[in-house]
């Protein structure tokens, strides 16, 4: 099992991110909603939900077909 890493794009290439930490663009995200994870037990949940968001958000970049990405979206509620 040498190859464990599967590239989901072989031709694209790997720039290394010399700007904002994906981290802090995270932070930034979930700041305006720290009141709503008050009663919250753990933090990873809090992370957990915004990383969702995030990912839900971007999703559409990567879709192949743009006119059914509302349905492809609305699939995973």
């Amino acid at each position: 099992m040498k190859k464990k890493v599967i590239k989901l794009f072989p031709n694209s290439q790997i720039v290394k991110n010399n700007g904002v930490k994906y981290s802090t663009l995270l932070e930034q995200f979930i700041t305006p909603f720290a009141r709503d994870f008050d009663d919250v037990e753990f933090y990873d949940d809090i992370f957990e939900f915004a990383i969702n968001a995030w990912n839900y958000g971007n999703i559409k970049l990567i879709l192949p077909d743009k006119e059914k990405s509302d349905e492809i979206i609305n699939s995973f509620k």
